[in-house]
């Protein structure tokens, strides 16, 4: 019981680095796939997490350390990232937090976004089935003796 999921540590210091360890480019990449996700799972706009999708596949090629790119400031111009997405990463790599992943990862229970690291589960089955109204009672659900 005392291990720790590689995924929900790589989560935990990707958000708040409080160990202040470098990011890989795959480490951002989840991350703003976990926004694209998140985004997707409360309904928002296409074009929002299309973008944040693009973008984390754009940072996940790069051919270079973007966190290292970013945290310099001369990182060149990735294909997919735009301004905005450029200052998130610029804001994560210099502060070690992201207050934008953190305030939606705070908006939706923890266990949807759980619900996401599932292969073949993505963002809108996960969405309808957080909405789908569940019996109050059940045969199945009945503790056993």
């Amino acid at each position: 019981d005392d291990l720790e999921p590689e995924d929900e540590a790589a989560d935990d210091a990707a958000t708040e680095l409080g160990d202040r360890r470098a990011l890989t480019n795959g480490d951002l990449a989840r991350i703003f796939h976990e926004i694209g996700d998140i985004l997707e799972v409360k309904g928002e706009l296409v074009f929002k997490t299309v973008a944040y999708h693009r973008a984390a596949d754009a940072i996940g090629r790069a051919p270079f350390d973007v966190a290292e790119a970013y945290r310099k400031g001369d990182a060149p111009k990735i294909p997919g990232v735009g301004q905005a997405i450029a200052d998130k990463i610029t804001e994560l790599v210099t502060t070690g937090r992201m207050p934008f992943h953190e305030r939606l990862k705070a908006e939706i229970p923890a266990s949807l976004v759980e619900l996401l690291q599932i292969p073949g589960l993505g963002p809108r089955t996960v969405r309808h089935s957080a909405r789908r109204p569940r019996p109050a009672h059940s045969a199945h659900s009945a503790a056993s003796p």
